[in-house]
């Protein structure tokens, strides 16, 4: 979340010192924390799942960063997604896993695979939610959700590499 410090002192979206600036910074992030625990929590009652349990790491990764001087008029701040939270065994072997008594396992980002779906290979593949899953859209949510109290002054920006990155291992089988 970038936050520009216009020299144009006739606009109202402008800051009239750092200070400030910081200040809006620190309130807005903590509504972004609130914003992306809450639409996690509705996707999580959206369901119960049958197949694993939820140790709730995924919602404790969810953090908020200090905020930072990106230049002479623009500060920022960071929502981070804390990777040793986030990612997480899948539940679905390796192929050729069972047979040969190996016990490691792909490993997905909760969050990003939440947000952009999956699909696996073999016996799971047409097990709803669990084979395979469109996707909740989860970062398109939390910024609708932010954005509609947000500060005008702020912008929002989501850097997220995309689906070829949330896994760790190989994709699944």
């Amino acid at each position: 979340m970038g936050l520009p410090i216009p020299t144009n002192n006739n606009s109202i979206l402008t800051f009239d010192s750092d200070a400030e600036a910081i200040r809006v910074l620190r309130v807005e992030g903590k509504k972004l924390v609130q914003s992306a625990k809450k639409i996690w929590r509705l996707y999580q009652a959206s369901y119960n799942p049958k197949e694993y349990f939820r140790t709730g790491n995924s919602l404790k990764s969810i953090k908020l960063g200090s905020i930072k001087k990106l230049d002479n008029n623009e500060w920022a701040i960071e929502l981070t997604f804390i990777n040793d939270l986030a990612y997480h065994d899948s539940v679905v072997f390796k192929k050729g896993e069972r047979k040969s008594g190996k016990s490691s396992h792909n490993q997905g980002h909760a969050i990003m695979l939440i947000s952009q779906g999956w699909r696996t290979k073999g016996r799971f593949q047409n097990v709803a939610r669990f084979g395979n899953y469109k996707g909740f859209d989860y970062l398109e949510q939390v910024k609708k959700d932010y954005l509609a109290t947000a500060d005008k002054r702020l912008t929002l920006e989501i850097q997220w590499q995309g689906k070829d990155n949330f896994t760790r291992k190989s994709r699944w089988d």
